[in-house]
């Protein structure tokens, strides 16, 4: 009997945001532009139109979807395919508590902007003028349901679920080898990607701190410290040489400010030296992680995991 493989360190989930794009197209402007250019098909000249013009509102809507997905993406790892991606349980609990967030923020981002869409629409009459055409904006009823923000939290596939599918034996036997090993090199790939992601902005700081004639901003040393307070919560793979050297590069930035290294110079060659001596360890290691590691380490979900899973 195949050994079961059930991973108890992750989940996948799904970020769904639905919003109304607010564009059309316009056949007739299509027409008359077609007409005016010699162009003999019409739909060889499209016209899009923008149906609201820029403002807060829709501004608002914008900055709480990016500000989602950012986090989304930074907060989880890549999966085999498009969709899902692979969500820690030891990042199960900060994510979904900053992802509640995010919903209510664009919630009440949607309600502000549905207050303000009768408004909107008479100012996008104006503006459009002739290309104006009041069939292409939904009612207020309408436009609520086209937005929403929703996440699917899943379980990892087991490849042993392959063998209760009345496949022949063979055919289940070399499906589950290939489901089995497109995760371990998913896996693999998570882990080259935190290390190439760790290897990139410690370069960075490192280049600046050394370069003294050059301002070592706090964007520089909070992009370091946010990647190594989150590595650790992403370490799908149990890489023991990425939570070290995380907890290295925490503890050396701990108290160090725009300003200190700024008016202190012996501070800033001392974090200079200690972030070189880092940046060292993860160059040789950086190599070593384009091998396969082991499997992933089995941790038991937190009660709230097992609630949503």
């Amino acid at each position: 009997m195949e050994k079961k493989t059930e991973i108890k360190n992750a989940v996948l989930v799904n970020l769904s945001i639905r919003e109304w794009q607010a564009k059309a197209q316009d056949k007739k402007a299509a027409e008359q532009v077609a007409k005016e250019n010699g162009v003999k098909d019409s739909k060889q000249a499209r016209v899009w139109k923008n149906l609201l013009a820029r403002c807060e509102a829709v501004q608002q809507l914008e900055a709480a979807r990016r500000a989602a997905r950012k986090f989304h993406y930074a907060n989880t790892l890549t999966w085999m395919h498009d969709g899902p991606r692979i969500l820690t349980t030891a990042n199960f609990d900060d994510y979904m508590a900053e992802m509640r967030k995010f919903k209510t923020q664009f919630e009440n981002a949607v309600r502000d902007f549905l207050d303000q869409y009768p408004k909107l629409k008479l100012d996008s009459s104006a503006t459009l003028g002739k290309l104006y055409d009041e069939s292409q904006y939904p009612s207020t009823a309408e436009l609520m349901e086209r937005y929403s923000f929703n996440w699917q939290v899943m379980p990892m596939p087991a490849t042993e679920g392959l063998l209760s599918l009345n496949l022949k034996t063979d055919d289940a036997d070399q499906l589950a080898e290939e489901l089995r090993n497109e995760m371990n090199e998913t896996f693999n790939s998570a882990t080259r990607k935190m290390w190439s992601d760790l290897y990139e902005v410690v370069d960075k700081l490192v280049s600046k701190l050394k370069d003294e004639d050059a301002k070592v901003k706090a964007t520089h040393i909070e992009s370091v410290r946010e990647l190594t307070n989150l590595l650790p919560r992403l370490n799908i793979m149990g890489d023991e040489h990425l939570d070290i050297i995380a907890k290295r590069l925490t503890d050396t930035l701990e108290s160090v400010t725009e300003a200190k290294l700024e008016l202190d110079i012996d501070a800033r060659r001392k974090v200079a030296a200690e972030t070189q001596s880092v940046f060292n360890v993860i160059q040789t290691l950086t190599p070593q992680r384009r091998r396969a590691v082991a499997t992933p380490k089995a941790v038991e979900p937190t009660s709230e995991l097992k609630r949503a899973a």
